[in-house]
């Protein structure tokens, strides 16, 4: 397994090499106003609604998710890579898209050869590494980049460096590629798929199965979140060095703080589903969302919007890793990748688009009525969870 935790490390490295400069990226070297940065991370979002059905369509039919993943690597490390020789409004929104478009199929992708590959040892009576312990590769694989950007803008280097530090571990990421096991698995076709082949589509039944009913309560909650947390991630950079006054070199070391903490939180993921299951795992992180935005709206300084890192741990864990471990417990074999794919391509490609041109006006008036009304929508997501999501049999399984 030592080549699938590499895969998380490093796609969560491209991830941590740009995310937490983003904006302030596209406004002191790209010279965009908060509107058009709302506009480009919100029109690269549209990527969400076309590739990850897609590759996980082609992974789920046995295409193998191994070669899909590679090229992810190679065109969106290339898309970043050509950003840095382009300036404009235009050049940018059109290169991060594309780049968008690729990499977005990653996160799905690796989950789902993840959860293949662990059925395909169940099957072989092999030990199954348990989710959270995959997954915190990922978190250590998203600090790293920033350590190594901190060094490189002390040599007085423009914030640029983050497009040739993202390329550097897309290769990584393409060469491990071919060390990851395979995860696919011959399974008989039946009768009722050879009869009806577009009904039994895994794209389709993955449909279906996020249709039901608590399944798509608890969609339009994860929708509503995920708009909220558009604006942080992709306002907070410049909340840093424009409201609290930080320097740009900080940023990452800011941004990764609560990264670091959240390591703690992944490795204890298993202990805490048992003790407190899935459904208050996602209240708890949404709450801890509307906290840490409701303290940068009110206490504007640099100390809070430090402290509120320490929350970053739970709001991970409730909004990302344990809607991914849901998810899979809702799926067949058969639409596996499917799942994902259609759940990143619904709810938070969806989100993600409106939240970030919401968020880019928002933030054009003011940063501090951006995270004031974020909070305010956390707050309306938590009591959609509390009073409609109704805790499942499986809600306190580790696995």
């Amino acid at each position: 397994m030592r080549a699938v935790k590499l895969q998380f490390f490093l796609s969560f490295a491209v991830m941590g090499s740009i995310m937490p400069f983003l904006s302030v990226y596209f406004k002191e070297d790209r010279g965009l106003t908060e509107t058009q940065i709302g506009y480009v991370i919100g029109s690269a979002s549209f990527a969400v609604l076309i590739t990850p059905a897609l590759a996980t369509l082609l992974a789920d039919t046995r295409l193998d998710p191994r070669r899909l993943a590679g090229l992810t690597f190679v065109l969106s490390g290339s898309f970043l890579f050509l950003m840095a020789f382009f300036e404009g409004f235009w050049p940018t929104l059109l290169l991060f898209s594309l780049h968008s478009l690729a990499f977005v199929t990653m996160i799905p992708l690796q989950d789902g050869m993840n959860f293949s590959i662990q059925r395909k040892r169940e099957d072989a009576g092999a030990h199954q590494v348990p989710y959270h312990r995959i997954r915190v590769w990922g978190t250590v694989g998203f600090i790293i980049p920033s350590l190594i950007i901190y060094m490189l803008l002390q040599t007085g280097t423009t914030t640029a460096v983050i497009l040739f530090t993202a390329f550097f571990f897309a290769l990584l990421g393409l060469l491990n590629t071919w060390f990851i096991p395979d995860p696919r698995k011959a399974m008989p076709v039946s009768e009722d798929s050879s009869a009806n082949p577009i009904r039994n589509l895994p794209s389709l039944s993955a449909v279906r199965a996020l249709l039901r009913v608590n399944v798509l309560v608890f969609c339009i909650g994860m929708a509503l979140a995920h708009i909220a947390s558009t604006a942080y991630f992709a306002f907070y950079p410049l909340y840093l060095t424009e409201v609290v006054g930080l320097d740009r070199k900080w940023i990452g070391l800011v941004f990764n703080l609560g990264v670091a903490i959240e390591i703690v939180f992944v490795l204890a993921l298993g202990k805490m589903i048992e003790a407190f299951g899935l459904r208050k795992l996602i209240v708890t992180g949404i709450v801890c969302m509307a906290v840490r935005m409701a303290l940068l709206a009110l206490f504007p300084t640099a100390g809070i919007a430090i402290a509120g890192q320490i929350l970053h741990g739970l709001i991970v864990i409730g909004l990302v890793i344990v809607p991914v471990m849901y998810l899979n417990r809702q799926a067949e074999d058969r639409y596996r990748n499917s799942i994902q794919g259609i759940y990143i391509m619904t709810v938070v490609g969806g989100s993600r688009i409106g939240g970030s041109v919401l968020a880019g006006h928002l933030a054009q008036s003011s940063l501090i009525l951006l995270f004031l009304i974020s909070a305010t929508l956390c707050l309306v997501t938590v009591g959609l969870f509390i009073f409609a999501f109704r805790v499942e049999a499986h809600d306190r399984l580790p696995l």
